[in-house]
């Protein structure tokens, strides 16, 4: 299939990086796309290195826009590519290889809304139920829920997708993905599996190293998570988003009861309202944790906790 693609880049103090990351996807063998680099009131001369690429490429565009947000610049982007059949997102400080957009492409079809780059997968297919489920609870061997490596079918952005809070800066790419993912109709999503055709720079600064969550954020977050299940899905895949909550509370409540109050916050009481309406159960130990703080209680809890799991691998 010979789809136009878009390739959105959201720019923010990318000045070292930017030049490479548009040299890359200038050198794809595959040439049925354009560029739209999103200048998001970037204070260094990466929006000026943008605009000299542009003056020298026609399938180059630059939007200039005052400080959004990367989910903004993104929803810009996307906004501009009317004239795309397919999206895919490449941050300002990666590289792709030459053949990037080419995999992403001989992997489309009229029956696939989606196509992912993902190593934890061993098939050419998952089906759209095991994809939110692994977008939803995470863990080991489930989907990366970032929005790069990743092609998308323009059609399924509606108003919705990006409709985010901007102060979620952590986790805000899994509920884009989530809500792309329940707009699409079909069945299954395709499943590349090329390491090394995306390069991931490691940015030692970015938000997410330094980022500490707090229950008031995890509150705020799993509003939006909820938000992005259709009503008429709720009961079939809300117990998802108990079993995310329930890995976020363990960060603050784990070995340790870290958060002083943290049974009179509001994610506590929602999340444990949850659990009682849709009878979700946990094993001994684990609802001992949840409900108590006694320090002695809660050492027998654990005591109890990891002698299962030896018996578990008898």
């Amino acid at each position: 299939m010979n789809n136009r693609i878009a390739v959105i880049v959201p720019v923010y103090k990318a000045e070292k990086y930017i030049a490479e990351c548009i040299e890359s996807i200038l050198a794809q063998t595959y040439t049925n796309f354009r560029i739209i680099l999103v200048n998001d009131g970037t204070p260094d001369g990466a929006g000026e290195i943008c605009d000299e690429y542009a003056n020298k490429d026609p399938r180059i565009t630059v939007i200039h826009q005052e400080n959004a947000g990367v989910t903004q610049a993104r929803a810009r982007g996307v906004e501009e590519a009317t004239d795309c059949e397919f999206i895919t997102f490449v941050d300002s400080d990666d590289t792709i290889t030459a053949e990037y957009l080419e995999v992403l492409n001989n992997a489309a079809s009229n029956d696939i809304d989606i196509v992912i780059n993902d190593f934890n997968i061993n098939s050419p297919t998952i089906s759209k139920e095991k994809y939110l489920e692994s977008l939803f609870v995470g863990g080991k061997g489930s989907v990366d829920p970032g929005p790069c490596s990743k092609l998308y079918r323009r059609i399924l952005f509606n108003a919705q997708a990006f409709d985010i809070p901007r102060n979620i800066v952590v986790g805000e790419d899994m509920i884009m993905n989530i809500r792309l993912a329940f707009n699409s109709k079909k069945g299954h999503i395709a499943i590349i599996n090329k390491p090394g055709i995306y390069y991931y720079r490691k940015n030692d600064t970015s938000i997410t190293v330094s980022f500490k969550s707090t229950p008031e954020y995890e509150q705020l977050y799993q509003e939006q998570l909820a938000a992005s299940i259709p009503s008429e899905e709720k009961s079939k895949y809300f117990q998802f988003t108990i079993k995310n909550r329930l890995k976020s509370f363990k960060r603050f409540w784990g070995k340790r009861c870290k958060v002083k109050g943290m049974k009179e916050t509001a994610f506590y009481q929602e999340l444990k309202s949850d659990m009682e309406q849709y009878d979700y159960k946990l094993p001994a130990a684990e609802r001992i944790l949840f409900n108590n703080e006694n320090p002695v209680v809660r050492f027998l809890a654990l005591i109890a906790r990891g002698v299962m799991k030896v018996f578990k691998k008898l």
